[in-house]
């Protein structure tokens, strides 16, 4: 009986040791780091005209934009640093079809070039970028603030379009953000 016992306890022992000396080999899954990019599809352009002396706002948005350089970066501000894009004219909506075709002719008709307006974005640190933006044959470097919040970034700024065209005076950069 006493040799059952000690077989019991040293079957018991040896198997303790065996299931503890077991490698512990957790099915790990490496870390993949979280990367942005922007997408034509969730971007959208919405602008404010003045019209009149009254400076009566106008609202409407560029319903297209496409990107020529998109690229993967490990931060929003990568993803957007160096980023052109081309926002055809014609996309133009106010939701006033007669409003629409009047801007579309008289106002970007009478321009040089400007079928589209194209840009390139500069990030220079957490709150201020510039974009480099053509219209009317004329490329200006614009100043720009920004604020990243839910992974979206909104830009803010205002310039008078006479200034941006080559037409006039420029107006100063405001943002309401």
């Amino acid at each position: 009986m006493m040799k059952k016992i000690y077989l019991l306890v040293l079957l018991i022992t040896t198997l303790t040791v065996i299931i503890s000396c077991k490698k512990n080999v957790k099915d790990e899954k490496p870390l993949t780091a979280k990367m942005y990019t922007v997408m034509a599809d969730s971007t959208i352009i919405n602008w404010t005209a003045y019209k009149t002396t009254a400076k009566v706002p106008v609202k409407g948005q560029f319903s297209e934009i496409t990107f020529e350089n998109s690229k993967k970066d490990s931060t929003v501000l990568g993803a957007l640093n160096g980023l052109k894009f081309k926002i055809p004219v014609n996309s133009l909506f106010t939701n006033d079809t007669l409003r629409d075709g009047k801007l579309k002719k008289f106002f970007f008709g009478s321009m040089q070039n400007t079928l589209v307006i194209k840009g390139t974005v500069h990030m220079n640190n957490e709150n201020t970028s510039t974009v480099e933006l053509t219209m009317n044959g004329i490329t200006r470097e614009l100043p720009i603030a920004y604020i990243i919040a839910d992974n979206k970034v909104n830009h803010c700024w205002q310039y008078g379009i006479r200034q941006l065209a080559g037409q006039g005076r420029f107006r100063s950069f405001k943002c309401g953000l």
